[in-house]
């Protein structure tokens, strides 16, 4: 069975990753090497797709049967390279977010042969990991839905980019994405009495509207913009973009804010949903343009929390990545 161990690394860095500098990829392509060449024949097989295989546009974060290579298979140095690999592709921030997922994911039943828990998350790589060529790898399981494709070391796409918590905080303490929400209600605290009239909602999305399959006439645009924030309020909302951004390593968010800084602040919304005291249902989104990041615990009452960040152009499709 996989448990926290699995994931080896210690605790993430709790400032902001720095955006302005400029970010060398991760020798990605040599940790994913080391890591395959530790797997057995059948564990490759498991593991691996063609890069234009079907499976690679199609991502769930559903209590679901899945092919490729189970983690909870993994032997402790193949792990122990996994481990090496998701630490420069996703960075410390990225890991440790996985770690407490992982961490937190009680062994569940769900019938039909259907099973979740810390040993049910499952890896695919696309096509051959090249310095030069193209190919894609994605983790996958109930609660952790994590895509980066790749051309050589530089990532092309990063979405979707999707982490839940059922529950939201472990027995002994262990809340996965407990940033996100504190930084959410940080930022309605800090609006004047006519703003945040319009930037709370009551009534709170089920679901992450941005789920499977988007239809980008919606999620609709509603709360405040970026525009109506004073100084410290647009960097709460730079903040919250980072902790969705930021399960990636620093050349996957330097590329994302790159493209928030050139995006009018107008063009920005922001929208709590639900009780700012977190009693109940609740959740916000932050959405741009060609973005759109999510949190909703709705499920159990406020007890089962989905997170998303998705991007409009480039998922998945090289050609409209460059």
């Amino acid at each position: 069975m996989l448990t926290c161990s699995v994931l080896l690394l210690s605790g993430c860095c709790a400032q902001g990753v720095g955006v302005d500098a400029a970010v060398t990829p991760p020798p990605r392509v040599e940790y994913a090497h080391a890591f395959l060449k530790t797997l057995e024949e059948d564990e490759q097989s498991a593991l691996a797709r063609p890069f234009d295989h079907p499976e690679r546009m199609r991502w769930s974060f559903f209590p679901a049967k899945r092919s490729g290579l189970r983690i909870g298979d993994l032997d402790q140095q193949e792990r122990k390279a996994l481990d090496a690999f998701l630490e420069v592709a996703l960075g410390e921030r990225g890991v440790q977010k996985v770690r407490d997922v992982v961490h937190v994911e009680p062994v569940s039943d769900r019938g039909g042969g259907v099973v979740t828990g810390p040993g049910e998350y499952m890896l695919f790589f696309f096509g051959d990991v090249s310095n030069d060529g193209l190919w894609a790898w994605r983790l996958e399981g109930h609660h952790i839905a994590l895509n980066q494709m790749l051309e050589g070391e530089r990532v092309l796409a990063a979405t979707p980019s999707f982490l839940g918590s059922a529950p939201v905080r472990s027995a002994d303490g262990v809340e996965p994405l407990h940033r996100e929400i504190a930084l959410a209600t940080a930022i309605v605290s800090g609006l004047d009495s006519e703003q945040r009239e319009r930037a709370i909602n009551s009534r709170v999305p089920g679901e992450i509207v941005s789920g499977m399959v988007v239809d980008w006439n919606e999620p609709k645009r509603e709360g405040v913009t970026a525009e109506e924030f004073n100084v410290a309020g647009r960097e709460k909302l730079r903040m919250l973009a980072l902790e969705h951004v930021a399960n990636h390593a620093d050349d996957v968010v330097k590329a994302f804010f790159e493209k928030w800084d050139e995006t009018p602040a107008g063009s920005i919304h922001f929208v709590y949903f639900g009780n700012v005291e977190q009693k109940g249902p609740h959740g916000y989104r932050l959405q741009g343009p060609t973005w759109v990041m999510e949190y909703v615990n709705a499920q159990g009452g406020g007890t089962h929390v989905h997170t998303v960040w998705r991007m409009r152009e480039g998922e998945f499709h090289p050609i409209a990545s460059r």
